[in-house]
């Protein structure tokens, strides 16, 4: 992003070494780690020369957005290989874990401003993590905790939402999560108790119905304890089910 406006890096293979520079921003990544990475370790003929031209191209679109010299100060070249240093830059995947590392210190003592900094950090996504991006083993991986953190953050931001000012929206919004992530017990387990706590009872019970059936269907695995812990709870009514005050919410 440039001026807060989001910007395309023309090709894949110079947006996947822009993404490895900056998710191992502050060291030097080796040319051997590049090749695997942009080339699934099938480099072409001649890949150091390709690898240097990636690079100038590279240099010359950091340049067009950021700044005449902005490579020159930023993107080192060494011994192993490249490397883009952010001395004073917040990239969003660093600034996304900062707000939500602030809200987690924040969820029992003040937790309208822990919904607030999730809300903002959650904000910062335009789509799944690296999205666009040729990934090698590396990235794949990277993407997958980024992913994996984006959808604990909403989690989080929803159990606070329900809790801090429930609304039809936060039922609706766990609706869309469980069905992006159908297997995801956690998920269903919130939408089940949100759902619950909207006098919508029996659909609460539909998802816990649905959840075994693809749960069995797809992995031959019954729901965890937690989950069936959660049906019973419905099904008697337990006061547990009561929404707590807010100062009385869990961190774990």
């Amino acid at each position: 992003m440039t001026d807060g406006h989001a910007v395309g890096i023309g090709g894949v293979k110079q947006r996947t070494l822009l993404s490895l520079l900056l998710v191992d921003s502050g060291r030097l990544i080796s040319k051997e780690q590049l090749f695997e990475e942009i080339w699934y370790g099938n480099p072409p003929e001649h890949a150091d020369n390709a690898l240097h031209a990636l690079v100038a191209r590279l240099r010359k679109t950091l340049d067009s957005l950021l700044g005449e010299g902005f490579s020159n100060e930023r993107l080192a070249t060494g011994r192993p290989g490249y490397g883009l240093h952010l001395d004073g830059i917040d990239s969003d995947a660093r600034l996304f874990t900062a707000l939500t590392e602030d809200a987690r210190r924040r969820l029992t003592t003040e937790p309208e401003q822990a919904l607030r900094l999730l809300v903002e950090a959650l904000a910062l996504w335009r789509g799944p993590a690296l999205d666009g991006v040729r990934t090698g083993n590396h990235l794949r991986g990277v993407a997958a905790r980024l992913n994996e953190q984006r959808l604990a953050a909403h989690e989080e931001k929803l159990e606070l939402q329900a809790l801090l000012r429930p609304c039809s929206s936060t039922v609706s919004e766990l609706q869309q999560l469980a069905m992006a992530h159908p297997l995801h017990e956690g998920l269903s387990r919130r939408l089940m108790i949100a759902l619950y706590r909207s006098g919508r009872q029996a659909e609460a019970l539909g998802v816990y119905s649905r959840v075994r059936t693809l749960l069995h269907n797809e992995l031959g695995l019954d729901p965890s304890p937690e989950s069936q812990q959660c049906l019973q709870a419905i099904l008697r009514h337990d006061v547990s089910l009561v929404p707590r005050p807010a100062g009385a919410l869990a961190t774990g």
